[in-house]
């Protein structure tokens, strides 16, 4: 499930970097790329010594959520994208917390190594959110 997630955030950076016209959104796509690609060779490296297949693609919603991205600019683009990474994060947030709990070593490492990170990217979201205008609910 985190490498699906992976999968969909650096997609969505990606189209962040090229349409948002906020330069903290843009700023923020980028770093959410980087972050997410190292965390992801991480749990690639974590699942081969584990004996897990990740996928490679986005599933079905992933796609869809990207394409209707993809049909959106501007400050309409902005919104849009936080509001999903907004939400996105916090859900992610407690499901690490969850797995920080295993009693699979590694998984719980990376869990507990992951978390942090995902606490920075859901500050920044919530930072670039105000500087676009969103009137967010936490």
């Amino acid at each position: 499930k985190a490498a699906q997630g992976q999968l969909a955030v650096v997609a969505l950076g990606k189209l962040a970097v090229k349409k948002a016209s906020s330069k903290e959104v843009k700023d923020y796509g980028a770093e959410i790329i980087e972050d997410h690609q190292y965390a992801g060779q991480e749990l690639q490296e974590l699942s081969a010594k584990e004996g897990i297949y990740l996928p490679v693609q986005l599933d079905a919603k992933q796609k869809t959520q990207q394409q209707r991205l993809s049909h959106l600019s501007g400050k309409e683009f902005d919104e849009a994208f936080i509001a999903y990474l907004l939400n996105d994060h916090r859900k992610d947030l407690k499901e690490f917390e969850s797995a920080a709990m295993s009693h699979n070593a590694r998984l719980k490492q990376w869990a507990e190594t992951t978390l942090p990170i995902l606490a920075v990217h859901l500050k920044k979201a919530e930072s670039a959110a105000n500087a676009i205008g969103i009137e967010e609910t936490k």
